[in-house]
């Protein structure tokens, strides 16, 4: 069963909210739940397994939200597409602005914005590199997490992480063509941020959330915490016929 808000513009009965509103976030939000109703009846309930882990169900379940988005453009409903997709597009702005002060694989509470925005990445990414097949693998088996991931891909977790973690910094970014590995197909995402920084610049205050932290002086020492799955971005530059780097 599903229950959902209703329009009440007047706010008669509760908060006031228009039927315009309803169609903007009740679509994707029932889709977001049906994939979690799907995973359990997939892992726990045909096949006697446990519920899939925190951080991969959320993830599965924001994809799910871009899948409908992407149904809408490919009919030429671009309005519903950016309902579908824009609150991923916003938690994933979110945990690249910060990734190292934000889980990857999150295992406790509900996930942060950008703890959902970085698992919808990565299985963004995963999709684009293993084909829409892959989410079918993931959603029919009773293994759950990071044993999901790498049989459902036939690649080990810490290959698809690093791997991942690069494509975000480098794909598509101006002067460098980066192996297919190493790029988002579906998004080009530091077009849609330049974009949405024109428009919202109080909401996406930087044409690129992800912006390392440059290093040239020829020593590059850091300590800190590493959260799983997550890890800082950082530019070690090396000029020319200048001494190594400690």
């Amino acid at each position: 069963l599903f229950y959902s808000m209703v329009p009440d513009p007047q706010g008669s009965l509760s908060c006031t909210i228009s039927k315009d509103k309803i169609d903007q976030i009740v679509p994707a939000t029932f889709i977001h739940e049906f994939q979690h109703m799907i995973s359990y009846g997939q892992h726990v309930l045909l096949r006697s397994g446990t519920s899939e882990d925190l951080w991969m169900n959320e993830g599965l379940s924001h994809l799910a939200e871009e899948l409908g988005g992407l149904k809408y453009k490919e009919l030429g409903n671009t309005q519903a597409f950016s309902d579908f997709v824009i609150g991923n597009v916003f938690n994933a702005y979110q945990y690249l602005k910060a990734p190292g002060a934000n889980f990857t694989l999150y295992s406790e509470g509900s996930g942060s914005l950008a703890e959902r925005g970085g698992s919808w990445l990565f299985l963004r990414w995963v999709v684009d590199k293993f084909g829409p097949g892959v989410t079918r693998r993931m959603e029919e088996t009773r293994l759950v997490g990071t044993e999901n991931v790498a049989a459902a891909t036939g690649e080990p977790m810490s290959r698809l992480l690093a791997q991942w973690f690069l494509a975000n910094y480098v794909s598509d970014l101006p002067g460098f063509t980066p192996p297919p590995r190493l790029h988002y197909d579906t998004w080009a995402f530091r077009t849609t941020y330049a974009g949405l920084n024109q428009q919202q610049p109080q909401r996406y205050d930087r044409p690129f959330p992800l912006v390392p932290q440059v290093v040239n002086n020829g020593t590059f020492t850091v300590t800190g915490t590493l959260r799983t799955g997550s890890g800082e971005y950082f530019r070690i530059v090396q000029g020319a016929n200048r001494k190594g780097f400690t």
